[in-house]
Order: structure tokens, then sequence, then C-alpha cells
């Protein structure tokens, strides 16, 4: 069976020889030198199968199969872990964690292979079932013809523009308009009884918001206001509501959405329920990195605005940014932020 094998091993003398290993025997092999070096191969070149040691500097093989088992273009692809380490312990770390298998130093050359050929079996047996999935949704939505007709219907509504700062709307008022992003980044805020402001959701090109408290018949219960000068198209609610359930593939596809963005709040709740002050700066860098300055250079936003995000006070956040700076992960120049070292700001929460 061919196939990629991603070897990640900071002993030379043990890389070299595995990667001799499965070149005879077939493989195509990337190798690594550390789990930072592991993950952004994996990331690039979405191997077959990824063998890891547990025991490296800089990042271990732990925190290789964190990012490798959340991320959702790599959670697919079989996990060995290769260590000279493995007691019960251990091994039910590395299970808990999605790990596939276990090998141990000194390793029994014909075991190893015949292990990766299991996996490797496996692995194309998953992708499959995939892909078959894929295609069965694809029977029951037609999802490029129903974002097509959307963007038509849409293309007839008027643009009106907002500046920083701007209010769309505020807590406490009916919705009139479903709104369209079409540029600009915008923030969604609802604030406790004491009046803090807590930024649940960023609306970007494309996102749509302003319908889910009409669907449920109750005023406004959030404010969404202007992060970066944005571009909206305006479309009367009940327009926007018969146009839903005229055109049934699209209903799907904008219920799916939601879903998954309510998961995705869901999500955050949770993580930062548990996560310390660090991990929840570094899980807000990295979420407005990642999901909504995604093709600028720089995080432009607040600190007060970066605080209510990450559900801390303004001075914690700007004494955990100095630190990262410090540790030479993010840079900042005024107010905004770079991102120098994508993967140790995710070591920090993952």
């Amino acid at each position: 069976m061919a196939g990629t094998i991603l070897v990640i091993e900071d002993n030379f003398d043990v890389r070299d020889n595995l990667v001799e290993l499965l070149t005879l025997d077939g493989y195509n092999v990337i190798e690594a030198e550390n789990g930072r070096v592991g993950v952004k191969q994996a990331l690039e070149l979405q191997p077959d199968l990824i063998l890891c040691d547990v025991m490296m500097p800089i990042m271990d093989g732990y925190g290789v199969l964190k990012i490798v088992s959340r991320n959702e273009k790599l959670m697919h692809i079989p996990f060995m872990f290769l260590t000279a380490k493995a007691d019960k312990s251990d091994i039910r770390k590395g299970m808990g964690l999605g790990a596939d298998d276990y090998i141990t130093k000194p390793f029994n050359e014909t075991e190893l292979l015949e292990a990766i050929e299991i996996r490797m079996k496996k692995g194309e047996m998953l992708k499959e079932k995939l892909s078959a999935k894929n295609k069965v949704d694809t029977l029951f939505v037609n999802k490029k013809k129903a974002e097509a007709d959307f963007q038509e219907f849409v293309s007839k509504a008027p643009i009106r523009q907002f500046l920083k700062k701007e209010e769309v709307f505020r807590l406490g008022q009916f919705a009139r308009n479903v709104y369209i992003v079409e540029e600009g980044i915008l923030k969604n805020s609802q604030y406790s009884e004491f009046g803090k402001e807590l930024i649940s959701d960023f609306y970007i090109k494309g996102d749509i918001f302003g319908f889910t408290d009409y669907t449920l018949g109750r005023k406004i219960t959030s404010s969404v206001s202007v992060i970066k000068e944005a571009k909206l198209r305006l479309i009367p609610i009940e327009d926007f509501n018969s146009y839903l359930f005229k055109n049934k593939d699209f209903l799907v596809l904008y219920t799916k959405n939601e879903l998954i963005r309510k998961l995705k709040a869901q999500d955050k709740l949770v993580d930062f329920a548990y996560a310390s002050l660090r991990e929840k700066v570094a899980k807000s860098l990295f979420n407005l990195y990642e999901f909504v300055f995604k093709d600028q250079e720089v995080i432009d936003i607040s600190r007060a605005d970066l605080a209510a995000h990450a559900g801390l006070a303004k001075e914690t956040v700007i004494r955990t940014v100095s630190e990262l700076k410090k540790d030479g992960i993010i840079s900042v120049s005024g107010q905004k932020i770079s991102v120098k070292d994508k993967l140790r700001l995710e070591a920090i929460f993952k």
C-alpha cells in the first residue's frame, strides 16, 4: 500500500532509520525534527499517517496530537506514538487524546510495518466513508445553486455604510432588517446587569445577522456595532423570512450555519470557564487572527474589545499581551497585534 507518512522524531539516528525503513517499504516519507516543525508539515502536506515521538523539545508529542485531533483538515489522519516510555498512564493519556496506536522503542521492524499497514487501511476506509457522506449531503441540498440564488436576491438590497464604533442596532429594540456583511468587521455585544460587556460573536464578509430574535418573537437581546468600517446590505425582515420558506435548500444551509455558530459559542463558554488567564487571552487572539482578521496582516482591535471577547478585565489583558510579546509570540504596535508564532500561541490553550 502506497501512501505518505510523516515521521516526527528529534533523535537523528532513530529518524534516519525510520525514514530508510519506510522508504524501502514503498512509502513516501516526510521527516520533522520536532513537534512544531511536524505540525507545520502536517498542515501543509496532509500525510496519510503520522508517526510521532512523545518526548521532544519545543513541542512534545502530546502537544502535536492535541493540535492534530482538533483540526478539521487533520483529525481523520491516523496518529501513532513512538516512545521509549509506555506505562499504562502514558498509554491512557495518548489514547484519551485520540492516538490510534503506541509503538515502543526499540521497535521490531516487522511489527512496526504491520501496525502501520493496519492503520493506513483503516484511514482509507474512513476517507471513503467521509467522501460517501459528502456525496449524500449534496443529494439533499444543492449548495452552489442555493448560494448563487441567494446572492442574486441579496444583490437587489440597498447598501448602507457604517462608520467605526457606530451602532447597527442595540439591545431592547425590535428587529426590522436582516443584515448581510459586504465589508468590514462588527461585534455582537451582550451586557451583564452591572453593564460589563461580553463580545459573544464577530461578523465579517458574508455573515448574516439580525434574524434570530425576530424568529423567537422577542426584542433584540444584544447590540451590534462596528469595529472596522463596514458596508451592509439591508433586507426587510419579512422579505428575508419569505425568501427562506420559498427556498428550502438555502433554509437548510442557513439553519446549519446558525447551529454551527451557536455550538461554537457554547464551546467558547465551556473552554473559557476552565481556562487560565493566559489561555483565555491566547485563545481570543488566535480566534481573531484565524477567523476574524484572517485576510489581514494584523489584529486591529482595542484592548477593551479584546478584554470583552476574552471575558477579562482590561488591565489583565494588557499585562498578558505584554507577556506574550516578551515571549516572542506576538508583536505590538499601538493597538495593533501581529502573530509571530501561531503554533506557540495555539499550544498555550490546546
